[in-house]
């Protein structure tokens, strides 16, 4: 009978590599989709008289703490976001992010399919999901 041979390969440095570029380009996709939604909604909703808050409403990532933060540095943002007393609200930022969640779930889904597969192989997002809550899970 033939000596069988096993070889075990240690891949969690590539695997934690892999999971750290999907992450990355997961929240920058997420954060620039957002931003072009929020810019979208700020057209859209007339907030575009000089066009400061347009111009300025951007996107940083934070890949430390794995968040991706959108917005702007104007101080009237908060005031057209959420009203004043004297100025009613148009919510262009809250909108962007609830009414786009699919999407930033399909975005991280597939960032991280492509990562992992390019380690692993084999792996890859098919595009089809179910949400459940904000859930994703191929199908």
């Amino acid at each position: 009978m033939a000596d069988v041979k096993w070889e075990f390969k240690d891949n969690s440095a590539k695997a934690k590599s892999a999971s750290m570029a999907g992450i990355y380009k997961s929240l920058d996709r997420c954060g620039r989709s957002a931003r072009d939604h929020a810019k979208t909604n700020i057209f859209q909703k007339g907030i575009y008289d000089t066009g400061r808050l347009y111009s300025t409403f951007g996107y940083q990532v934070n890949i430390g703490a794995k968040v991706v933060y959108v917005g702007t540095p104007t101080k009237y943002g908060i005031f057209q976001e959420l009203g004043t007393t004297r100025i009613a609200a148009r919510p262009y930022l809250k909108p962007a992010l609830e009414n786009n969640i699919i999407e930033y779930q399909s975005i991280i889904a597939s960032e991280l399919g492509s990562e992992f597969g390019a380690v692993y192989g084999g792996l890859s997002y098919t595009g089809k999901y179910y949400t459940s809550d904000t859930r994703v899970s191929n199908v």
